[in-house]
């Protein structure tokens, strides 16, 4: 079992994210896009860490992103 866990993969994400921006702020509620995003992200580096392979997908559809995923 690998030491990281979800939700510190996301709590680093998040802190990166929202030193990262340039404009405006990051919104930490759990609903908000900037922390859907950031979820989804984390969950896809954590099933990399079970060696489980997921392409980056669309929050808002669920759809692969064509530019930067692969096909099953």
């Amino acid at each position: 079992m690998h030491p990281l866990n979800l939700a510190t993969i996301e709590g680093r994400l998040a802190r990166l994210r929202s030193r990262r921006r340039r404009l405006g702020w990051f919104d930490y509620s759990s609903d908000s896009y900037d922390m859907r995003t950031t979820c989804a992200r984390a969950y896809r580096i954590y099933a990399r860490l079970q060696g489980e392979r997921t392409p980056l997908e669309c929050v808002a559809s669920g759809r692969a992103i064509p530019w930067n995923s692969y096909h099953r």
